[in-house]
């Protein structure tokens, strides 16, 4: 999560994606398909990614000021329980928001503000009047400004969604993603081409988001337009290859359908290529290894085996527990006339518990020289198998 806030402050350093944006901006930077968050872990990095180098500079400030001042007042007093207590617990806040998202919630924020300002607030007798502390009172009242309007625009965001006006409510408050989404979809209900004109504008609104161009491109596909679909599939296969590989086998359908089968073998080489640069197949994905096995049936039913083996070797990095993937990928060998192959295979299989019994089976038939069932007989086995 800190490598992708970094990457977007990166992109966009000036002025940042947009406060209470890092779910959609991580989907852009994001490496592994596992693991999603709508917060970054650290909330300077999330302030740094969302709201830019600018607003990063004045809370760095306006902490460290605050954090200066009140050390002094400490050190002529080391005696005060409540000084030592309330700075350690402010202290320990503001360490703790390095490795966390505690200040995202607005109780626990509020009440680290509320507790610096007795802090600031009690008798500093003594200490000289420095700009600082002038500098800390200004940026309080700059961040009280800037949380009413804040406040206001949400509020008046959620007056028209309510009312249903669903332009001005995108006008005012575009986030989060989840609501563009409701909004859309209600447009979609009642009027496509109204839909469409509010889908285009969504995607228009975050051009980084995979999410919000599947979304779209699913609905398209259901109105039957599949040129436009495979166009905001291809988007955001482009924005995030491996954000949701199933995206793949839809897109590749659908290029079937309009009967490209150059770009359909593009698009799969890609996939392949993405998956073996990521540390994806190291894990176990029984969801993946089913998309991952369908694909090889598209070019077996092709007739092109040799594409089928290399998506079926897959299927059994991923889910080595299923004895259905093994004993296919073992039949398809045979079919080509490779049965040392066929036998490494099932072998390979034995070394897991689940699959032991089944794959020794066949280890038995294929010693005796017995027909195995025709590539593609499990089927029916692999689809359901639970995600």
């Amino acid at each position: 999560y800190w490598q992708q806030a970094l990457e977007g402050f990166i992109n966009r350093p000036l002025v940042g994606f947009g406060w209470g944006t890092f779910e959609i901006v991580a989907l852009r930077f994001q490496k592994e398909t596992a693991g999603w968050s709508n917060f970054t872990h650290n909330f300077y990095f999330q302030v740094l990614a969302e709201a830019g180098i600018f607003a990063f500079l004045s809370f760095m400030s306006f902490l460290v000021l605050s954090f200066r001042h009140i050390w002094q007042i400490v050190k002529r007093d080391t005696k005060n329980p409540f000084l030592l207590g309330g700075f350690g617990a402010i202290l320990a806040s503001s360490l703790h928001s390095f490795l966390d998202y505690d200040w995202n919630f607005p109780a626990v924020f509020l009440t680290f503000l509320f507790l610096l300002a007795n802090l600031l607030a009690i008798n500093s007798q003594g200490l000289k009047r420095n700009q600082p502390l002038r500098l800390v009172k200004w940026l309080m009242v700059v961040l009280a400004v800037l949380v009413f309007v804040f406040g206001w625009i949400q509020l008046a965001g959620e007056y028209f969604y309510r009312k249903g006006d669903y332009q001005k409510t995108l006008a005012l408050s575009p986030w989060p993603a989840v609501r563009v989404r409701k909004m859309g979809d209600k447009l979609f209900e009642k009027d496509f081409i109204q839909g469409e004109k509010m889908g285009q504008r969504i995607v228009s609104l975050s051009r980084q988001d995979p999410s919000m161009h599947y979304w779209l491109a699913d609905k398209y596909y259901f109105a039957g337009q599949l040129e436009k679909s495979a166009q905001y599939y291809q988007k955001a296969i482009e924005y995030n290859p491996l954000d949701n590989w199933r995206l793949y086998q839809k897109l590749g359908k659908i290029y079937k359908q309009l009967g490209k089968q150059e770009e359909k073998d593009v698009l799969y080489q890609f996939f392949g290529q993405n998956l073996e640069k990521s540390k994806i197949l190291q894990k176990e994905n029984e969801a993946l290894a089913k998309d991952l096995y369908f694909i090889g049936e598209e070019y077996l039913k092709e007739g092109r085996e040799r594409e089928t083996v290399s998506w079926w070797k897959k299927t059994t990095q991923v889910a080595p527990q299923w004895s259905y993937f093994h004993i296919d990928l073992a039949s398809l060998y045979l079919s080509l006339d490779e049965q040392n192959r066929a036998e490494a295979v099932l072998n390979s299989c034995l070394t897991f518990y689940y699959p032991r019994e089944h794959c020794q089976e066949y280890l038995e038939r294929l010693s005796k020289g017995e027909d195995f069932e025709p590539p593609g007989y499990w089927r029916a086995k692999i689809l359901a198998i639970p995600d």
